[in-house]
């Protein structure tokens, strides 16, 4: 009988505050709130409050890059 190698515990990846959100953007938490209005940032609601996880942000930053040699 194989042994399994044994599998690292999940982690969740942690979700952010708004607050965070915008702060890591650079941005006002207005401007994030536009940003998810329009689609452009994607949010999980968890009860009545909103969270952003950090690969979302990352997805909306390419998403908006422009060209240029970044």
């Amino acid at each position: 009988r194989k042994k399994m190698a044994e599998q690292p515990p999940h982690t969740p990846p942690r979700l952010l505050k708004p607050e965070e959100a915008a702060r890591f953007l650079s941005i006002s938490t207005r401007t994030l709130s536009r940003l998810v209005t329009r689609g452009d940032v994607a949010v999980i609601r968890v009860g009545g409050s909103r969270r952003f996880r950090l690969k979302d942000l990352l997805a909306a930053i390419d998403q908006n890059r422009s060209g240029g040699n970044e």
